[in-house]
């Protein structure tokens, strides 16, 4: 009879230890999915000189996006 018990519950305890892992694997995909590329940022081609900005903004023949804001970018003025 305890052999029986001990089987069961060692088969019990092994399923449920595999959805675990399975779902844990899951969850770890779905992170790495979701993440952004590293260093995604620094393919932008950011220009700190508006003039210099415009001229290559003509030059190809694409819009200047201008970013401009008034105060912390954290929001506490």
């Amino acid at each position: 009879m305890r052999t029986l018990w001990l089987g069961t519950l060692a088969a019990a305890l092994t399923g449920s230890l595999a959805v675990a892992s399975a779902r844990a694997d899951g969850i770890a995909q779905r992170v790495v999915a979701m993440r952004p590329a590293p260093e995604r940022w620094q393919e932008v081609g950011w220009r700190s000189d508006l003039a210099t900005a415009l001229a290559e903004a003509a030059r190809v023949r694409r819009p200047l996006f201008i970013w401009a804001m008034n105060g912390s970018p954290l929001g506490c003025t």
